[in-house]
């Protein structure tokens, strides 16, 4: 299974598939060639990288974590701009970006399942509540050592708006 970095590939080695890491780049070719069975993704990445053209079955609600996103700035370039210009860039980052992001992202999934859904090609599979549980009872733990390896309860905590 592709996967995009370590935290998703201890995920799929606890489900007893075997992760590969590659560029997001290579998922067509590697799925179109059988180098790999299958992409832990978001939905949104089959309609960015069309891979709905070279695969066919979709399983969506395993709880595999979140995707983030970050704006990154170098501190001493942003230490360069002038008063004004960091007050723009500061009015407009923060958790407000972050937020408009995440609808964003949600709002492009929730097309592309529309759409996979609506293609008569496609199998698309609801996990049932006892599968998501089959899931959780070994992600949950993972995730939990992972946050405390990582000393990474404050992100978890704002994650999740505690």
């Amino acid at each position: 299974m592709r996967v995009s970095g370590s935290v998703p590939g201890a995920l799929v080695e606890a489900f007893g598939a075997t992760p590969v890491q590659m560029p997001a780049g290579e998922m067509y070719n590697a799925l179109q060639t059988g180098l790999i069975d299958g992409i832990v993704t978001g939905a949104s990445a089959v309609n960015d990288f069309k891979l709905d053209e070279v695969a066919n079955s979709y399983s969506v609600g395993a709880p595999l974590g979140h995707i983030m996103f970050y704006l990154v700035m170098n501190e001493a370039r942003y230490e360069g701009l002038s008063q004004e210009q960091r007050a723009i860039l500061d009015k407009h980052t923060g958790r407000g970006l972050s937020q408009k992001g995440e609808e964003g992202w949600n709002a492009l999934a929730e097309r592309t399942l529309l759409a996979l859904r609506d293609n008569p090609d496609n199998t698309v599979i609801d996990l049932t509540e006892e599968e998501v549980a089959a899931f959780t009872e070994i992600a949950d733990p993972l995730r939990e050592k992972l946050i405390e390896d990582m000393g990474a309860e404050d992100v978890l905590a704002a994650m999740t708006g505690n």
